[in-house]
């Protein structure tokens, strides 16, 4: 019994560090990552513009349903292992940049994802800057030193990649705070 309860005290003092430390983090971060393509401009537009091929190409896109606008703008709704997210595209320049917006303000998190796509040399940078927040503490705790600002980043350039029969990179370029 003495160490099922000297157990139990260590479990509960880490979870109440961790959401200490959780709590004396910012809400808000930004992170970047970007990772070079051998395809076209055209290519990755045609790709990353169409967010309702998604479950295509992204393991962690189990469907995508297409919403009512918003003020105009398209809007959708992704299936994933975290649960269902709306998202709406609140900018949008074809084949250069587009931002999403997470329009859901139930969930423990949000922000934005703004891509941007560019020519250098005879390749194709895509770059994707997450400006986000994370509500809880705890959550807060995870996302900044279990998870990482920048797996979602990371995964979803990788996935991008291997969709168009590349292996590519992804190079943080800023990591959050």
């Amino acid at each position: 019994m003495f160490w099922v309860l000297t157990i139990l005290a260590v479990v509960v003092a880490l979870v109440g560090i961790a959401f200490g430390v959780g709590a004396s983090l910012p809400r808000d971060h930004v992170a970047t990552v970007r990772a070079t393509f051998a395809a076209s401009p055209d290519k990755i537009w045609a790709v990353v513009s169409d967010p309702y091929s998604a479950g295509a190409w992204r393991k962690d896109v189990k469907k995508v349903e297409k919403l009512p606008d918003v003020n105009g703008k398209p809007s959708w709704r992704e299936e994933g292992g975290f649960g269902p997210i709306t998202y709406v595209l609140t900018e949008s320049t074809p084949p250069a940049s587009r931002t999403t917006l997470i329009a859901d303000e139930a969930l423990p998190y949000g922000g934005e994802w703004r891509t941007t796509i560019r020519t250098v040399g005879a390749q194709t940078e895509v770059s994707i800057t997450e400006a986000g927040f994370v509500k809880p503490p705890l959550f807060r705790f995870m996302a900044r030193f279990i998870f990482g600002y920048t797996s979602s980043l990371s995964d979803y350039l990788t996935a991008l990649g291997a969709h168009l029969g590349e292996s590519v990179t992804p190079e943080v370029v800023a990591a959050g705070k």
